[in-house]
């Protein structure tokens, strides 16, 4: 695993999601991983 690519790459979806907006940016990685968490759950 590459993080330092990974890193990047979620850093360039979320700014262009959410913008500078931190507090957004900050709810949807949390949703996210609440949600990759579930779906290891389920297997």
């Amino acid at each position: 695993m590459d993080k330092e690519k990974f890193v990047q790459r979620v850093n360039i979806m979320l700014y262009e999601t959410c913008g500078c907006n931190k507090e957004e940016a900050i709810k949807v990685l949390k949703e996210c991983l609440k949600r990759a968490n579930a779906e290891c759950k389920e297997f």
